[in-house]
């Protein structure tokens, strides 16, 4: 029987509640930094555990979080990078559509903003003949995207309150989906091969799995974190910073060297949108606006596209095209892989 939500939400995890920004559990990292974070146990209980920590989180988001998630990239120097991810997608999206004949299925997983975004970027005549399925945890964040369509006039979408784990398997579709996509989304896993493994389960065939995402190695060893934290002040930082080396006690041990400098730059704006971050939910708490719901915590399934990738292919997957989105770094990427 696993632990309820809440002691799993404390499970490799420290006290954070003062810190400027919430680290969250240590599950949450890709699976295969899971021997540098010291977390040891059964692959299967560690990812059952690692979901119940995602579900935990996402369920209650708010519709405004991606908003806060938005101003912390503009505070950290750059682009509205959220957006540029979702559209980048909805552009991938709309080619696979207009590449097939007759009634297309798509899937978004993580819907929400990123939804809406599709549906603008279809052709007009293409608007008509697709059906999108809409996977969301956060009732909240689903129905105020449903609302959107509705005002937008598009009628053909079922949203489905839900992890992917939970509901992808489970949708009673017409027909197989022609199209799954995850903007942001996919991260939300330590071990992306069973997610990946049951899109291409229930896609139909020749269909493709479009993943727009954040790509960066920043959670792959506790010191990269370590180091981060030491660039930031609040008041409990030596207890805490303590409490983060007896957790994790590679903390303190030099992390391997990042070699390609995509990474090594993707890294570097990650940490400055941390950074923002900070600044942005201080700025909202002082002005009694923010509320739990609309946290995010910093360790999280980031991993670079070569171990997307991996699993990927893995899974039976080809990757078919890999657009990044800025010219210096890896951070943004669209993948779009076909099944075969």
């Amino acid at each position: 029987m696993l632990p309820s939500g809440l002691v799993v939400e404390m499970l490799y995890r420290i006290d954070d509640s003062k810190m400027p920004i919430r680290l969250g559990s240590a599950l949450r990292v890709p699976s295969y930094a899971y021997e540098a974070w010291g977390i040891r146990g059964d692959p299967a209980e560690l990812r059952k555990l690692s979901e119940e920590a995602y579900t935990v989180e996402w369920e209650n988001g708010s519709p405004r979080q991606m908003q806060y998630v938005s101003d912390a990239m503009k505070r950290a120097g750059y682009g509205d990078f959220p957006q540029m991810l979702r559209e980048a997608n909805a552009g991938e999206v709309a080619r696979l559509v207009r590449a097939r004949k007759g009634p297309v299925n798509i899937c978004d997983v993580g819907a929400g903003l990123s939804t809406v975004t599709i549906f603008d970027g279809l052709d007009d005549n293409d608007k008509n003949r697709v059906w999108i399925t809409m996977i969301e945890p956060s009732r909240d964040r689903l129905m105020s995207a449903a609302e959107t369509l509705q005002r937008k006039g598009f009628r053909n979408y079922t949203p489905v309150v839900g992890t992917d784990m939970q509901k992808l398997a489970e949708t009673p579709w017409g027909s197989k989906p022609h199209v799954v996509s995850y903007v942001a989304a996919i991260h939300h896993h330590s071990d992306l091969e069973p997610p990946i493994k049951l899109v291409y389960d229930v896609l139909a065939d020749d269909g493709h799995l479009v993943v727009a995402d954040w790509h960066n190695p920043m959670w792959e060893h506790p010191n990269r974190v370590y180091g981060f934290l030491k660039t930031l002040d609040w008041k409990t930082k030596d207890r805490d910073m303590g409490a983060f080396v007896e957790m994790f006690p590679n903390a303190i041990v030099d992390a391997p060297l990042i070699r390609d400098p995509y990474e090594a730059r993707a890294m570097r704006m990650i940490q400055s949108f941390w950074k923002g971050w900070g600044l942005v939910r201080t700025d909202a708490i002082k002005r009694g606006e923010f509320e739990p719901r609309d946290d995010i915590f910093m360790l999280e399934g980031h991993r670079t596209l070569r171990m997307q990738r991996r699993d990927a292919v893995k899974s039976g997957f080809v990757p078919e095209k890999e657009e990044q989105l800025l010219e210096d770094s890896s951070l943004l990427v669209v993948s779009s892989y076909r099944k075969i």
